[in-house]
């Protein structure tokens, strides 16, 4: 009886463990994707930020981060694209 409440208890605290763990490694992907997100590198943040939810740290800051993120890639490669227009337009 006691080696069984022994290996129950073990298995509780390993597993609790385990998420603790991959929520660090979440947040340590939070930190690289906020610090790319303020140099406008919006491509590897949005990656960073991705790996972060997948691991469990879908939360108000990650998820308004991720929307700006693809808002302004969107835009940006919207405005690229009138930008390419133009230029045609002048050959």
């Amino acid at each position: 009886m006691r080696g069984w409440l022994h290996n129950i208890l073990l298995a509780v605290v390993l597993c609790t463990g385990g998420t603790a763990m991959a929520q660090g490694d979440a947040d340590a992907h939070t930190r690289i994707a906020d610090r790319s997100y303020e140099r406008m590198a919006y491509a590897s943040a949005i990656e960073e930020y991705k790996l972060a939810v997948s691991m469990g740290a879908l939360n108000e800051h990650v998820t308004k981060r991720l929307a700006d993120c693809l808002v302004s890639q969107t835009y940006a490669q919207y405005m690229f694209s009138r930008c390419v227009f133009f230029y045609q337009r002048q050959q």
